[in-house]
């Protein structure tokens, strides 16, 4: 797993490493933060995979599957990716043959969260999150949070469809055989990581984009 934060100074230099439909991705965002970030982002991506490949970031190819899930398109279809961001922080995932999903977000202890649990979450989560001490509750609200995000972009799922159904108050034996790592990447950030396999190791970097 690779960590990095926002550059601004790099964005206009690591923009050509995007393919075309990348950039008119980009250029769709309204706000300018937010196409510079999302630059950073696939930017770093496509510094990781260049350097397991052997090629330059503008040379890897990244296609979606129908569900909307990337890969890597032509060489090195081993190379299992995914990536996260939340404001400045951003979270890659990166495995051999094994499916990998990772979510990250920022904390928030005053964000309203009874609704979305209501509708979201499976009755396990919803008894575990009112058996909680009020004070713990929005940080364990975003704990499950981002397991269910990590979880379905692994799998590669509807994200709305299969939220209800992944039960992330689970303990670890009953999600066999994937390996959770809970996250907590950076002050006020939560996240959560999910790999194919049981008792799979993870090793943490960080990433200088543009390097």
């Amino acid at each position: 797993m690779f960590r990095a934060r926002f550059d601004p100074g790099v964005v206009g230099r690591v923009r050509a490493w995007l393919a075309p439909d990348e950039q008119a991705r980009a250029d769709r965002f309204v706000f300018e933060k937010d196409r510079r970030r999302f630059v950073f982002a696939r930017a770093g991506l496509r510094q990781i995979l260049g350097a397991c490949m052997g090629v330059s970031p503008a040379e890897v190819g990244i296609r979606a599957e129908a569900g909307g899930k990337p890969f890597v398109d032509g060489a090195h279809p081993e190379l299992q990716f995914n990536l996260a961001h939340a404001g400045d922080l951003v979270l890659y995932a990166l495995a051999r043959e094994r499916r990998v999903g990772v979510d990250v977000e920022s904390f928030d202890p005053a964000r309203e969260h009874g609704a979305i649990a209501e509708r979201f979450y499976s009755p396990r989560e919803r008894a575990e999150l009112e058996a909680a001490p009020e004070d713990a509750r929005a940080r364990l609200f975003l704990t499950f949070w981002t397991r269910k995000e990590a979880m379905v972009k692994a799998t590669g799922e509807g994200i709305w469809e299969a939220f209800k159904n992944v039960d992330t108050a689970a303990p670890p034996a009953e999600i066999e055989p994937w390996t959770r790592c809970d996250l907590a990447p950076a002050p006020d950030y939560l996240g959560a990581l999910v790999v194919e396999g049981a008792g799979v190791a993870v090793r943490r970097f960080e990433l200088v984009v543009g390097a």
